[in-house]
């Protein structure tokens, strides 16, 4: 049977530290960034800080 390869995105990287070939390179560095910044930049952090301000604790003195 002919089994469809899966997409070049989900696939596992092979070459380590070695330069990616512009021709397989699959995104550029501003989707990436956006992906790291979306990951890091969770609900959590949101949701402890709207309770920390809803105690009343704040940052000026």
């Amino acid at each position: 049977m002919n089994e469809l390869a899966p997409p070049r995105a989900f696939r596992v990287e092979r070459r380590g530290v070695d330069v990616v070939p512009r021709v397989e390179q699959w995104a550029s560095p501003r989707t990436i960034g956006a992906m790291w910044t979306g990951s890091s930049i969770n609900i959590a952090y949101v949701v402890y800080g709207a309770l920390l301000m809803g105690f009343g604790i704040s940052f000026r003195t």
